[in-house]
């Protein structure tokens, strides 16, 4: 182990100063992307738990069901796309006597998979009264199913686990060259 802790304090003294300020440089950008994501998932959470908590039940009709198709970029540097899939149940209510519609379905909006888009739409017909839940600051913010997402607790915790071997390699590599 002794030999080791040398080996890659040598190591790490034989990079150029101007290579090691790169490759700290390299690493503090991935843990900042990373803490990003976390603070996204914390975000997401929260506004999940408002709109649960506070958006109050109002009686509904179906007036439509489709579903809607999302391109998005896999990835940021790729010409790779990926289609995922929301459900868009547009329903009318009526908060003080005014109308409102909405095709918001989850209260994160959230697209996902075909199979779950249908599943989602099997559960609505047209015609049929629903419970909706809407803003009373903003009426015309509503949604349709009152359920949580993982996305949250995705974005939350998967970065974690990325994050603390990183963090944990950083600390035996400063201790190292102490």
């Amino acid at each position: 182990m002794v030999s080791e802790s040398r080996d890659f304090a040598a190591t790490w003294r034989s990079i150029e100063p101007g290579q090691q300020r790169v490759l700290k440089m390299l690493v503090s950008a991935v843990v900042l992307v990373l803490v990003s994501f976390s603070v996204l998932g914390l975000v997401l959470k929260l506004l999940e738990d408002l709109r649960l908590s506070t958006y109050r039940p109002v009686k509904a009709e179906v007036l439509s069901i489709e579903i809607e198709s999302i391109t998005r970029l896999e990835e940021e540097f790729s010409s790779i796309n990926r289609i995922v899939y929301r459900p868009s149940i547009t329903y009318r209510y009526f908060v003080n006597a005014r109308s409102y519609s909405s095709d918001r379905v989850t209260p994160l909006n959230e697209s996902r998979s075909l199979d779950w888009a249908k599943r989602i739409n099997r559960d609505f017909r047209i015609g049929q009264i629903v419970t909706a839940y809407y803003d009373a600051d903003r009426p015309q913010d509503s949604f349709l199913i009152k359920q949580r997402s993982s996305v949250p607790w995705v974005f939350l915790i998967a970065p974690l686990f990325i994050l603390a071997p990183i963090l944990i390699f950083m600390e035996r590599v400063r201790r190292k060259l102490s």
